[in-house]
C-alpha cells in the first residue's frame, strides 16, 4: 500500500498485481476485490465450487463492490449443486441415515445463492448432469476450468476454486493484463456462449499458446502438449500435480529419468484411516484410490523418478516446467494431465509459454512449493 497526496489531502492507495505476476488462493481473492470497484462493463469469476462459507461470503462481497454500471457474473460448474465438502449430496441421501444433513446442507446453498442473485450477480452452473451416474458420482463431464475477468483489461488464470475448504491448497493464479487478457477474456465468453467442439489452439503471443480442452473423452490436447514437454526435456523437469503420479505422464517421466533428465514431482498424499471410510461418502474416497492406484503402478512398473510429499496441504498447483534444449518452458492451467480425468471427459484450459519473465516467476513459485517437503524446515513451517 502507497500513500498519495492530493490537494494537500494525503489518501492510502491500493497497490495492485503487476502483469505476470503469479498468486496464491487468498492473493488472488485480495488482488480482485481490489481490481472489482474499476470495473465498467464485466466483472466475471468462474470455479468449480461455490459454498456459504468465509471465501464464499467474501467473493458475495467482492461482488457488491462492482460499480452498478457493470455486469457480475458467476460460472460455477454444476458440480457444486451436487457436493458440499466433497461430500456426494445423492449418494449420501441414499444412505437415509444421513438425507436430513443432506437435505438441510442443499437448502442452506439454495439460500446462499439467492444472496448473489438478490446481490444483482447473475449465477451461471455449467455442464449440468445428463444422467443418474453423473447425479451419483459427480465427476464425469465436469467443467474444471477457473479464471476471473475485469472488463478486457486484467485476467486471472490458473486453477484456484473459491471455497473455503481448498482456497489454501498449494495453488495459484497468474494475472494477466493487456492484450493477452483481452484475448483470454474473448475466450472465456466464447467457453460460455459458443464453445468449440473439439481441443483448440490459441495463440496469445508470439511465445505464449492457449490449450482448451473441449472435454471429448479421451482426448487432451493439453496431455499432448505435456508429453512432448517431457519428451524434448534435456536436463531436468520441474512437476507439480494434485496426484501421484500415473498413467502416460508417468511412464513419460520414468523414460525421462531413464535418459538422464532429473525429474521432480510435487504432490501431496492422502492418509485416510478406517474411521475415514465411515465418513459421508466423497471426493476424499475417490483421491485416495486413485493416489493408492497410481503409487501401486509406479512400483508395479518400475517407474523411476522423484516425487516430492507436500505433508502440509493438498498440492494443488498443475505446472510442469523443463529445458527443452533452446531455454525454459512452462505448462499451468487447470488439467491434472490424469489419465482417468481425461477419459471422464473434463473440460480443462492450460497455458503453454517460454515467456521468459513469466516461466521465472512459475519457477519461482514451484520452488516455494517445494520448499514446504523439506524435511529440516518442516518443524518451522
Amino acid at each position: 500500500m502507497t500513500t498519495e497526496t492530493r490537494l494537500g489531502q494525503p489518501r492510502l492507495v491500493e497497490v495492485r498485481a503487476a502483469n505476470k505476476a503469479v498468486l496464491p488462493g487468498l492473493g488472488y481473492l485480495a488482488d480482485a476485490a481490489k481490481e472489482a470497484p474499476f470495473t465498467r462493463e464485466v466483472f466475471d469469476l468462474k470455479s468449480m465450487t461455490l459454498d456459504p462459507d468465509s471465501v464464499g461470503h467474501e467473493v458475495l462481497r467482492i461482488f457488491n463492490t462492482v460499480p452498478a454500471v457493470g455486469k457480475k457474473r458467476f460460472y460455477v460448474d454444476s458440480y457444486s449443486k451436487m457436493e458440499t465438502n466433497g461430500m456426494f449430496h445423492l449418494a449420501n441421501a441414499l444412505t437415509i441415515v444421513l438425507a436430513p444433513y443432506v437435505l438441510s446442507t442443499i437448502q442452506s446453498k439454495q439460500r446462499f445463492y439467492k444472496e448473489f442473485e438478490a446481490a444483482g450477480v447473475e449465477l451461471n452452473f455449467t455442464n449440468p448432469p445428463q444422467s443418474i451416474k453423473e447425479h451419483l458420482v459427480p465427476v464425469f463431464n465436469r467443467d474444471h476450468i477457473k479464471g476471473g475477468r475485469r472488463d478486457n483489461e486484467v485476467f486471472y488464470f490458473g486453477g484456484v476454486n473459491l471455497d473455503g475448504a481448498t482456497v489454501n491448497f498449494a495453488e495459484f493464479m497468474v494475472k494477466f493484463t493487456g492484450r493477452v487478457a483481452e484475448k483470454l477474456a474473448d475466450e472465456f465468453d466464447n467457453l460460455h456462449t459458443n464453445p468449440y467442439p473439439k481441443d483448440k489452439e490459441i495463440p496469445l503471443t508470439n511465445n505464449t499458446y492457449l490449450y482448451i480442452d473441449a472435454g471429448v473423452p479421451g482426448q487432451s490436447v493439453t496431455r499432448h502438449k505435456a508429453m512432448a514437454i517431457t519428451q524434448n526435456a534435456r536436463k531436468y523437469i520441474l512437476d507439480s500435480s494434485f496426484f501421484p503420479r500415473g498413467g502416460t505422464i508417468a511412464r513419460a517421466f520414468s523414460d525421462a529419468s531413464t535418459r538422464g533428465v532429473n525429474v521432480e514431482s510435487l504432490t501431496h498424499i492422502l492418509q485416510l484411516g478406517i474411521k475415514d471410510f465411515l465418513t459421508p461418502i466423497g471426493w476424499h474416497h475417490l483421491q485416495w484410490t486413485l493416489g493408492q492406484i497410481n503409487r501401486r503402478a509406479q512400483i508395479k512398473n518400475g517407474y523411476r523418478f522423484t516425487t516430492r510429499v507436500n505433508p502440509f496441504r493438498d498440492q494443488h498447483g498443475k505446472l510442469l516446467i523443463a529445458d527443452d534444449g533452446g531455454g525454459e518452458i512452462a505448462l499451468f492451467g487447470t488439467n491434472n494431465l490424469e489419465d482417468k480425468g481425461i477419459d471422464a471427459g473434463t473440460r480443462e484450459w492450460s497455458i503453454l509459454t517460454w515467456d521468459p519473465e513469466l516461466v521465472a516467476n512459475l519457477k519461482r513459485q514451484w520452488f516455494d512449493f517445494r520448499m514446504e517437503t523439506n524435511e529440516a524446515l518442516q518443524e518451522v513451517l
